[in-house]
């Protein structure tokens, strides 16, 4: 097994996912509750902000998947580069 780099970071995880929801629970019931009828049950709501969160929490968790890749290939990229020359 590999040894992990702490300081090296190739892709935010379930955690950052998490954490990320959790962050944007709050906004997304508050929504939730706002947009829907009062005389709806209460499931339809609380659903409904959880997906709008979970949605939320997965296109940030992509993006910042998507940089972290990218900065990743490119310094792969510059050390290759680095080796070839010397």
């Amino acid at each position: 097994m590999a040894k992990k780099h702490p300081d090296r970071l190739d892709a935010v995880g379930w955690r950052f996912f998490a954490i990320a929801f959790g962050v944007a629970l709050p906004p997304a019931m508050i929504a939730a509750f706002k947009v829907t009828v009062d005389d709806v049950i209460v499931f339809v709501p609380v659903g409904m902000g959880l997906l709008m969160a979970a949605l939320a929490a997965a296109l940030l968790s992509w993006g910042v998947n998507s940089a972290v890749q990218f900065r990743a290939r490119r310094r792969r990229a510059a050390a290759r580069k680095a080796g070839k020359k010397t």
